[in-house]
């Protein structure tokens, strides 16, 4: 008897390789004994060796078929075999001998949870806060299965339950701040991730959860701090890395964004992570590196569609048009309703008549160069176009304290319009791509923005007193309906300002970098339709490429009465 009070210590003191020799000692004396064969395989589960336990629980239920404390511990063996049907039948068979054993309860709802029979689950989970009802663990089980059946008010409801009864409960915050996140309620997680935090302050999982909060409550620099935590904590956080480097991206930070992206790629090469990194350096002008990367993207999927096109896009911007060509009609090849990779073609072969670039071509474009716009045209093309436009409508109009009505049309990022917001009473942006709209909002530039074709908002508006269009004709060659709908949107005596790309050999011509210039006289022709005069015209370098100029015009049109 003091041999085996011995061994049941070692075993309750966490000494199992002791204990396991006491009992193997004790069945040697005794091997008949139920209580040491039960015991040992007790000790074999808690070492996760089920197979080994599995001998000696068969021969303590040999010994004593009705004990329901040995059923119960059979269907743990049996679970941790994941021979789930027998392990619910030993369960049921220890409830059967006493209907209240809370273990068998509990492990029974968990083996049917793991089954992916919640309904069932749910009903033993309920069994065991009958019996007993201030039970933390039991009533976290409970959420935990009515979340997975998409009860969300409801496993919420008991998760407060649960923490009611016990604050330090970490996984019952972690589950809350997990359901309220997914319920966009963002505010209300945050507390629960944080408690969790304090509980387990150097898991990684949780900062980066609180990360993303932060990044969704628009509170980057705190993201950005428990992003970097993760990655002290876990170097090998793949989410980690790639949420600073697509943070860095927006932040316009390229270089940071860099650093994360190849740690990610030394990590795990991904052909997304490559294609992000080709992305960046391109926008930086880096053209052999963004090659580089595009191509190692490639190399893991042949076919992946962005990538051949920004491939081509770079040799476009290397002046390289034949080398474009290439991979354009690869893509058009592998995805025959790609309408931008099809419309690129055109322009590089010079074999198809195009009147506008396709909507989806525009949209993916700037919602990929949003983050680089501003830095990238103000600092690498130098570009100036917007106070040029305002200068020229300010000599136009000729007021004092002007306050006009303004519709910016592909206003980007607020470029456009920025020059304007002194001038306005009311100033409208439109736009298609909604990234660049996202930051054109953070500057307070309009007054309302709106995410539509311009064709689209042109009939929306009346009574302007000017009319924006910057830059974005290089994307729409026939000018006609634009033209039509800004006189009927315009007051008379209104200002229409745009810029062009020249060119002299025919109204509109859709060039080999993709973009549509016309003629000055087709500028002309058009305002003598519809009832403007030329109030200025002028010519100016819209901006820089390849370090060349690029020649363009600006107009001044006004409406006549």
């Amino acid at each position: 008897m003091k041999d085996f009070d011995s061994a049941l210590k070692l075993h309750q003191t966490g000494q199992l390789e002791l204990a396991e020799k006491k009992y193997k000692d004790l069945l040697n004396q005794s091997p008949n004994n139920a209580d040491i064969n039960h015991l040992l395989s007790i000790l074999y589960g808690q070492l996760n060796r089920p197979l080994d336990a599995e001998p000696y629980i068969k021969t303590a239920l040999e010994l004593q078929p009705s004990n329901p404390s040995f059923h119960t511990t059979m269907g743990n063996i049996q679970k941790q075999l994941q021979n789930f049907d027998n392990a619910i039948n030993h369960f049921n068979e220890a409830l059967k001998q006493n209907p209240a054993n809370i273990t068998a309860i509990n492990n029974l709802a968990n083996t049917l949870f793991q089954q992916k029979d919640f309904k069932e689950a749910e009903k033993y989970y309920r069994k065991a806060i009958t019996i007993q009802e201030n039970n933390a663990d039991f009533h976290y089980n409970l959420a935990t299965c009515l979340a997975a059946q998409h009860k969300t008010e409801a496993a919420i409801s008991e998760l407060r339950y649960t923490l009611d009864l016990d604050q330090s409960h970490s996984k019952a915050h972690g589950q809350i701040a997990q359901l309220l996140q997914a319920n966009d309620s963002y505010k209300e997680a945050l507390p629960h991730f944080q408690k969790q935090l304090k509980i387990a302050p150097n898991n990684p999982t949780i900062h980066h959860q609180i990360a993303l909060i932060y990044i969704k409550l628009n509170e980057i620099n705190k993201a950005i701090n428990h992003l970097k935590q993760t990655i002290v904590i876990d170097p090998y956080h793949k989410e980690a890395y790639h949420n600073l480097g697509a943070i860095y991206i927006e932040k316009g930070r390229l270089d940071d964004a860099i650093k994360f992206y190849i740690h990610l790629a030394a990590i795990e090469p991904s052909r997304d992570c490559f294609y992000n990194l080709g992305v960046i350096y391109m926008h930086k002008e880096h053209h052999n590196d963004s090659i580089k990367y595009f191509e190692e993207a490639l190399k893991l999927e042949q076919n992946y569609v962005p990538a051949l096109i920004n491939l081509g896009n770079v040799y476009i911007k290397q002046n390289k048009p034949t080398d474009a060509a290439i991979y354009y009609k690869k893509a058009v090849k592998i995805d025959p309703t790609n309408q931008e990779a099809k419309y690129i073609l055109s322009a590089l072969t010079q074999k198809k008549n195009q009147d506008k670039a396709p909507a989806n071509y525009i949209q993916n474009l700037f919602d990929q160069y949003a983050p680089y716009y501003d830095q990238h045209l103000t600092q690498q093309l130098k570009y100036k176009a917007p106070q040029k436009l305002l200068d020229a409508v300010l000599r136009t109009m000729n007021e004092e304290n002007p306050k006009w009505k303004v519709l910016d049309l592909g206003c980007g990022t607020g470029l456009s319009g920025k020059p304007f917001k002194k001038y306005s009473e009311k100033i409208i942006g439109i736009d298609l791509a909604k990234n660049m709209l996202e930051i054109a909002k953070q500057k307070n530039i309009y007054d309302d923005l709106y995410t539509e074709d311009i064709e689209e908002a042109l009939k929306k508006h009346s009574d302007l007193d000017v009319i924006i269009a910057m830059d974005c004709f290089g994307y729409i060659g026939d000018l006609n309906l634009i033209f039509n709908l800004v006189s009927r949107a315009i007051k008379p005596d209104g200002c229409f300002t745009f810029t062009i790309e020249k060119t002299f050999d025919a109204p509109f011509k859709l060039q080999k970098s993709a973009r549509f210039s016309h003629n000055p006289k087709y500028i002309h022709a058009l305002a003598e339709r519809y009832g403007f005069e030329i109030a200025n015209e002028e010519n100016l370098v819209i901006r820089e490429q390849m370090r060349k100029p690029v020649e363009g015009k600006l107009f001044v049109l006004r409406k006549k009465h």
